[in-house]
């Protein structure tokens, strides 16, 4: 299947749906590698946090982050930033 189509298929789904599918997804991954993928995003989290609550960084709006997204990579590809944005609008309209 074409993946332009999958990502439209998934965008269809309810928020609750789209957190199923990604646990699938996530659980389908090597386990071994996993475990250190999961370590490396815990120390940057940890480590942006600790950025953010010493004032090293400030904090933006979502929306405005991924706004400024292609104009800050070359070659960042749109359909990205309009899945992201669809996905973070069917979050929001599925939200109490």
């Amino acid at each position: 299947m074409d993946s332009i189509f999958l990502t439209a298929a998934a965008l269809k789904l309810s928020a609750f749906e789209r957190v199923q599918l990604i646990d699938v997804f996530w659980q389908s991954l090597d386990s071994a590698d996993q475990t250190v993928i999961d370590r490396a995003w815990l120390e940057e989290s940890q480590d942006r946090l600790s950025a953010f609550h010493a004032g090293e960084v400030a904090a933006i709006e979502g929306d405005l982050a991924l706004a400024e997204l292609p104009a800050r990579t070359d070659n960042f590809p749109s359909l990205w930033v309009e899945t992201a944005n669809s996905s973070a609008k069917a979050y929001q309209a599925d939200s109490p």
